[in-house]
C-alpha cells in the first residue's frame, strides 16, 4: 500500500487552490476566484477558536439588534493564523453567497449545528430588516491620508462602484432615480465602456449625451456635464455624516440599513504607529455601530490583541467582541484538510506505526520536542508527519521568521501539502524527514538575510548527484535549521546537531533507515569536517563560517525580530523615556521663594490629569507616541491655571532613529547573553 491510498483526497489529484493564503476581497464573477472561494468554503474547518469566534460574533450581533448600538469584533492572531480566512468565510456565509450552479456558501461549508442555527436566525432577521448585505477588504488599498475616504473606497470596491467619491455619488444618484440601466444601455449602444465613462464623468461627452437621452430635463450634453461638475465634486475629505449617509445609500433601501457586515482586514498594519489613523478608525467604528440603527456589524483584524500596543489600546472600548486564534487552531486545520484520512485505513496506519514504535519513540530523547506517550493519539492524524518533526518545524519557523509573515498556518499548510504530495507514492511506513522544510523556506530566508549565502552555497554545493552527496547536503541543511533554535534559558529546547539527533530527524523509512543512517552519518560528518565545511564542537556539528559573520548573522536576526515586535519596542521606549526624565530631574535643584526651599518632584506618565500632592511639584509628562500635540496643549491650557504643575511634552520627530537604536540595543544585549 502506498501513502496516497490512505488519504481522503488523493494528494496527487488534490489542488491547494489558494496555496494556503486567503485574500479578503470580493470575488465578483471571475471563474477562478469563484472556484477558489468554493474550495475555501468546502475545506473550512469550523471548530476550535474558529467556531467559538463565529459564535461570539453572530451571538453579539443578533443580541445587539434590539439594543441602541452594536459591538464591533476584533479577530487577532499571528500572520498566517487563519484570521483572514475566518473573516472571509464569515463575509460569504453572512449573505449565503450563491454560486452559478445554485449551490450556496452555507450548503458547501461544514458548520456545527449551533452556528448553522445562528445563520438561519440571521436570515430571518434579514427578511425583517431589508435583507443581508456584506463587504470586505483592506484599507491599505484605498486612500492612505483620509481614513473615512479609504473606508468608503473599501465599500465601493466591494459593490463594483468607482472609487472616486464624485463618480461614486453620481452612480448612486443614477441608481436611486432609476436612470442607471438607461445610461449604461445608451453608452453600450455608442460602443463605450460604461465603467470607463463613469470614471471620467467630468470630461466624458458620451456620458453627457447618455444622461440627456435618459433624462431630457438636462437639455444638452454640455449642460449635463456642467451639472455633474457642480453637483458631484470629487472631494477627498468626506465628513463623518457624509460617510454614514453614503453607507446607507450603498447598502440601504431608503433611510434604513439592512443587516450589514463590513470586514476590514489587517487594520493593525494600516494603523501602524500613526496616532491619527488609530483615532479615525476608532471614530468610524464607533459611529457605524451607534448611528446606523444597530444594523451594521464592524469586524476588524490584526496580529496583536488590543492591549498589546498603545495605538491598539484606543480601540478596546469599541471592539468589545474579541476572537483570538492560536497554534491549536492551525494544527486542526491542517489535520482536517491536507492530512484527512480514509476512516477504513486508520487501522493500517496504526499497525504500520505500531510495528515501528521503537524507532519513533527514540527520536530526540532528552529534548523538549521528544516523542512522548501524549503523541500517540496524533500519530495517525499527523501521518506522514511525526509529531516530533511537527514541533521541530514549528520552532524553526518561529525563530527564522523575522517579520512574522511566514510562520504558522500559511506556511505550514503549504509545506505540509507539498510534503504529502512528494511522499504520496512512497510505501506506507515512509515519513517526511525534518530537513524537507529547508528547500521550502530557503529563498525567503535568503531574501530576509536570515540565511547567509555562504551557508546556502555549502548546503547546495554538496549535491553532486550521488546518494552520499545528497545525504551530506541534508545533514548541512539540518545543522543550519538547528542553529536557528534558541540555546539559552527556558527557551532552549535541547536540540543539538549531534550524530544521533541528526539521524532521528533524517529517518524516512521507519523500518530500515535508522540502522543504516546510524552507520553512514558519522562517516559523512567526518568527511564534511575534513573538507572544512563543518566544524565539530564537542559532540555537536555546525556549519563552518567566520566567527564575526556568525555574530553578525545572530545579531541581525535578533534585531529584525525586535524591529517587528512593536509591543516590545513600545515598552522599551517607555522605559528609556522615564529613565531620561528621571535622570534630568534628579540633576535639577529647584528652590522656591526667598527662603530658598527645595521642592521635590513627582513625575506622572499618563493620559489622564494626575492627582495633586500637597508637598510635591507634579511634572506631567506626555509624548508624541501616545498623544497628539494639540490634545496636550489643550489640556495644559485647561489645567495649568488652577494646578501647581509642570507640563513636559516630548515630540517624536526622530521616531525612526529612536526605533532603530532601541532595536539595536536590545538585539546586542540578547546576542551578548546568547554567546556568553
Amino acid at each position: 500500500m502506498k501513502n496516497r491510498d490512505i488519504f481522503l483526497k488523493d494528494p496527487l489529484g488534490f489542488e491547494l487552490l489558494n496555496n494556503g493564503v486567503t485574500k479578503v476581497a470580493e470575488v465578483g464573477n471571475d471563474p477562478e476566484q469563484l472556484k477558489t472561494l468554493r474550495f475555501e468554503l468546502e475545506t473550512f474547518v469550523c471548530d476550535g477558536e474558529y467556531a467559538k469566534g463565529l459564535e461570539r460574533i453572530l451571538s453579539a450581533y443578533l443580541n445587539g439588534l434590539s439594543k441602541p448600538e452594536q459591538n464591533a469584533a476584533w479577530v487577532s492572531g499571528f500572520f498566517g493564523s487563519g484570521k483572514s480566512h475566518l473573516v472571509k468565510m464569515l463575509r460569504y456565509l453572512w449573505v449565503d453567497f450563491p454560486f452559478p450552479d445554485q449551490a450556496t456558501a452555507r450548503s458547501l461549508a461544514h458548520l456545527p449545528d449551533g452556528i448553522r442555527d445562528m445563520f438561519k436566525e440571521l436570515s430571518t432577521r434579514g427578511k425583517q430588516h431589508g435583507g443581508l448585505r456584506a463587504a470586505a477588504g483592506t484599507l491599505g488599498a484605498g486612500n492612505m491620508d483620509n481614513v473615512r475616504l479609504a473606508f468608503l473606497q473599501l465599500v465601493f470596491r466591494a459593490n463594483g462602484i468607482p472609487e472616486s467619491l464624485g463618480a461614486a455619488r453620481f452612480l448612486l444618484w443614477l441608481r436611486d432615480r432609476k436612470l442607471l440601466d438607461k445610461v449604461r444601455a445608451e453608452l453600450v449602444a455608442k460602443g463605450k465602456d460604461p465603467e470607463k465613462e463613469f470614471r471620467n464623468l467630468y470630461v466624458s461627452t458620451p456620458l453627457g449625451e447618455a444622461l440627456v437621452a435618459a433624462d431630457a430635463t438636462f437639455g444638452s450634453a454640455k449642460n449635463a456635464q456642467e451639472a455633474l461638475r457642480t453637483q458631484f465634486p470629487n472631494s477627498t475629505s468626506p465628513t463623518l455624516q457624509e460617510t454614514l449617509a453614503i453607507l446607507k445609500q450603498v447598502f440601504g433601501n431608503g433611510d434604513k440599513l439592512p443587516c450589514t457586515l463590513i470586514v476590514v482586514d489587517e487594520i493593525q498594519q494600516f494603523i501602524g504607529d500613526k496616532i491619527p489613523r488609530a483615532m479615525d478608525v476608532q471614530e468610524i467604528a464607533e459611529h457605524c455601530c451607534r448611528d446606523l440603527d444597530s444594523r451594521l456589524l464592524f469586524v476588524g483584524t490584526g496580529q496583536s490583541a488590543l492591549n498589546a500596543t498603545p495605538n491598539l489600546q484606543r480601540l478596546q472600548a469599541r471592539f468589545s467582541v474579541k476572537v483570538p486564534l492560536s497554534d491549536t487552531d492551525v494544527e486542526n486545520v491542517i489535520r482536517k484538510t491536507v492530512l484527512a484520512k480514509k476512516p477504513e485505513q486508520l487501522g493500517a496506519i496504526a499497525a504500520a506505526l505500531e510495528s515501528n514504535s521503537g524507532e519513533i519513540s527514540r527520536h530526540l530523547q532528552g529534548t523538549k520536542v521528544a516523542a512522548t506517550r501524549a503523541d500517540e493519539p496524533f500519530y495517525a492524524p499527523d501521518y506522514p508527519l511525526l509529531p516530533v518533526r511537527r514541533r521541530f518545524w514549528e520552532r524553526v519557523l518561529r525563530n527564522v521568521d523575522a517579520t512574522g509573515t511566514v510562520a504558522q498556518l500559511r506556511t505550514q499548510l503549504k509545506i505540509t501539502f507539498d510534503a504529502v504530495r512528494e511522499w504520496a507514492d512512497r510505501p506506507l511506513g515512509h515519513v517526511v524527514p525534518a530537513d524537507f522544510i529547508y528547500d521550502q523556506i530557503a529563498t525567503d530566508l535568503l531574501q530576509t538575510g536570515m540565511l547567509q549565502r555562504e551557508y546556502h552555497e555549502i548546503i547546495v554545493g554538496q549535491r553532486d548527484n550521488t546518494p552520499a552527496g545528497l545525504l551530506r547536503s541534508r545533514l548541512c541543511a539540518l545543522m543550519f535549521l538547528i542553529q536557528q533554535l534558541p540555546r539559552s534559558g527556558a527557551a532552549d529546547d535541547g536540540v543539538r546537531a549531534t550524530p544521533d539527533m541528526l539521524v532521528d530527524l533524517l529517518v524516512e523509512d521507519l523500518k530500515t533507515d535508522g540502522a543504516r543512517l546510524r552507520q553512514e552519518v558519522p562517516q559523512l560528518l567526518a568527511q564534511l569536517v575534513k573538507q572544512g565545511k563543518v566544524m565539530q564542537v564537542g559532540d555537536e556539528f555546525c556549519l563552518q563560517t567566520r566567527e564575526g559573520a556568525a555574530w553578525t548573522h545572530d545579531f541581525n536576526g535578533r534585531r529584525s525580530r525586535v524591529l517587528n515586535d512593536e509591543a516590545r519596542l513600545a515598552t522599551a521606549r517607555e522605559e528609556k523615556l522615564r529613565e531620561a526624565v528621571n535622570q534630568f530631574l534628579n540633576r535639577t535643584d529647584l528652590q522656591q521663594g526667598t527662603s530658598r526651599q527645595t521642592r521635590r518632584f513627582s513625575v506622572e506618565f499618563s493620559s489622564a490629569l494626575p492627582r495633586q500632592a500637597t508637598d510635591e511639584l507634579v511634572v506631567w509628562v506626555r509624548h508624541g507616541w501616545q498623544e497628539p500635540e494639540k490634545t496636550v496643549l489643550d489640556d495644559a491650557r485647561n489645567a495649568g491655571s488652577s494646578s501647581p504643575m509642570l507640563f513636559a511634552w516630548l515630540p517624536r520627530e526622530q521616531h525612526e532613529e529612536l526605533r532603530q537604536a532601541l532595536a539595536s540595543a536590545l538585539a546586542a544585549q540578547e546576542t551578548l547573553d546568547a554567546h556568553g
